[in-house]
């Protein structure tokens, strides 16, 4: 940030430079503090891309956000407190249009209405009902 306050200090002395010479700003006095706002953003975002950008492809690849929507890297899913049998299991069960059933010991949510339904393990659910894992 102290880029962007750098930036916001020389346009503010410009225009103070202008109108202290008797002169009148021109343009939006918005406009340039947002072309350097979204500079300093653009800057930060390279900076941040550079430093921890593996670690970003690394949690989309795992959580299933950059793999081949084919399901062949299915596999490499893993989200914290779902086994991945079960979490591999449920993806092909999707694919092939089957309905979820839970298992495996995993608890979840359903929102029924105005309620919020626990379910469990071997509960049947109805084909238009989603799951929330706690």
């Amino acid at each position: 940030m102290e880029e962007l306050d750098n930036r916001l200090d020389i346009i503010d002395s410009e225009e103070e430079e202008i109108l202290n010479g008797g002169g009148k700003l021109t343009g939006s006095m918005v406009g340039r503090r947002r072309v350097a706002a979204t500079w300093a953003v653009g800057a930060a975002s390279e900076r941040f891309s550079q430093a921890k950008g593996e670690i970003v492809r690394r949690s989309f690849r795992c959580v299933g956000l950059s793999l081949l929507i084919d399901g062949t890297a299915n596999s490499e899913i893993s989200i914290k407190g779902i086994e991945t049998g079960f979490l591999s299991q449920g993806l092909v069960d999707c694919q092939n249009g089957e309905d979820l059933t839970l298992e495996g010991g995993v608890d979840g949510l359903v929102i029924r209405g105005d309620e919020n339904v626990k379910v469990k393990a071997g509960d049947d659910l109805d084909e238009d009902e989603n799951v929330f894992f706690e």
